[in-house]
C-alpha cells in the first residue's frame, strides 16, 4: 500500500543509448500515479532519457544511475519533508493526447 511507503521507487527504461523510441521516450503509466500522490520517489536507470529530463523538474524526486546515488537520496528522505506539492498537469490525459496531436501536425 503506497499510503504507508515512506517514498516510492519508478525504475526507468536504462538502454537511452539505444535508437530504439522506447528506450528513448517511453513513460511507465505508474510515473503519473506516483507523481500525483505527492511521496518523495527515487527513479532509478534512465539517466539522459526523456522522462529523466522530466523527472528532473519536480521536488521531491531524486534521480539516481548508482548505488551512491541511491544512497545519498536515502539519506535526504530522512532529513526531509515526506510530502511534495506537484503539478501533474504536463502528465495528464489530455496534455499527452494534445502532444501527440502536435508531435504529428494534427
Amino acid at each position: 500500500n503506497s499510503a504507508k511507503c515512506t517514498a516510492l521507487i519508478l525504475f526507468l527504461w536504462d538502454d537511452v543509448s539505444s535508437s530504439s523510441i522506447y528506450s528513448q521516450s517511453v513513460v511507465p503509466g505508474k510515473t503519473y500515479e506516483l507523481l500525483a500522490s505527492g511521496r518523495p520517489i527515487i527513479a532509478i536507470g534512465g539517466k539522459g532519457s526523456e522522462l529523466w529530463q522530466r523527472l528532473r523538474s519536480y521536488e521531491g524526486v531524486w534521480l539516481c544511475s548508482n548505488a551512491s546515488e541511491i544512497e545519498a537520496a536515502l539519506i535526504k528522505l530522512e532529513e526531509g519533508p515526506s510530502h511534495f506539492q506537484r503539478d501533474v498537469e504536463l502528465f495528464s490525459k489530455p496534455n499527452q493526447v494534445k502532444e501527440m496531436a502536435d508531435f504529428i501536425g494534427l
